[in-house]
């Protein structure tokens, strides 16, 4: 029988391995993340409906009375609405015709955001007399961000509407055009600001990653210091991409009777390249807190 021998120095090896491989177990924190932005450049501007006129004594005027207009996070408006557009103060005759929005939702840093919209439809024109006659719409609207011509208080998408009708109504027996330069306003817009909240699961080694049923991303800590992290949006959210950049603390929990460590960004920075509904954002968060999960 052998007897089989170890050198000291290959077991100093050995053991120095095994103990290495133990050093470098990685360990995880989960903690949830909120950064909260008020500055004028992450304001991200919405559109739920579709355009018309201010009530004045302008005729002809449109008005929008309801329907499925949208913007999907990359900024593109879809949906089907209903419009009238009447006469006089009386309101008949009137038309009223169902019309197919496309359009967008542009932004860029330091510039108003601004929509665009196209309106095709079919309907009819009504006299008062039981009686009804075809009518077909065919618009566009142009506008950005601005003062309400109906309430100086708020901010709307306002621009002009342009385009053409046909059919016979109390303008002509074919159709007519929409006056040149019509004001023309989005009621149903308006704007929030950026707001990053996801559930982070983060390495001892420093890599990040973000979660939420909204957003989802990857980032990573450098140096226990500072952090670089890029998020996308997913589901209803898809084209939204956000890079955020910022410091990193440690913050400390109690968990039962054991205060456990960790560490989280203390600042947010969205940086440039970023977007949100279409139009590009940037700032430093206002307030951000984070909180372990346990």
């Amino acid at each position: 029988m052998k007897n089989t021998k170890v050198s000291l120095t290959v077991l100093s090896v050995l053991v120095g391995g095994m103990l290495a491989a133990s050093a470098e177990t990685t360990t995880y924190n989960a903690y949830t993340l909120s950064a909260s932005f008020t500055n004028v450049e992450a304001r991200i501007w919405s559109v739920g409906g579709g355009p018309e006129n201010p009530a004045d004594a302008i005729y002809p005027q449109l008005e929008y009375r309801g329907g499925n207009v949208d913007a999907d996070s990359s900024g593109k408006i879809s949906g089907v609405g209903r419009w009238t557009v009447t006469y006089s103060a009386t309101g008949t005759p009137s038309s009223t015709f169902y019309g197919t929005v496309s359009g967008k939702l542009a932004g860029k840093v330091g510039s108003p955001a601004t929509v665009t919209m196209t309106i095709k439809g079919n309907g009819y024109t009504v006299y008062g007399t039981g009686l009804a006659t075809p009518f077909k719409g065919n618009l566009k609207f142009t506008g950005q961000a601005g003062i309400s011509p109906v309430n100086p208080n708020v901010q709307r998408m306002v621009g002009t509407l342009s385009g053409s009708f046909s059919g016979s109504t109390p303008m002509d027996s074919k159709g007519f055009k929409f006056p040149p330069g019509r004001v023309g306003y989005i009621d149903r817009s308006g704007f929030d600001y950026a707001g990053i909240s996801a559930n982070v699961l983060q390495s001892s080694k420093g890599k990040m990653q973000l979660f939420s049923t909204g957003i989802q991303g990857n980032g990573s800590i450098k140096d226990k210091t500072t952090y670089q992290a890029t998020v996308k949006g997913v589901g209803f959210n898809k084209g939204v991409s956000v890079s955020l950049s910022g410091t990193i603390g440690l913050f400390t929990e109690n968990v039962g009777s054991n205060a456990v460590p960790f560490l989280a960004p203390t600042t947010a920075e969205i940086l440039k390249g970023s977007k949100w509904n279409g139009q590009e954002i940037q700032g430093m968060a206002s307030s951000i807190t984070a909180r372990l999960i346990d």
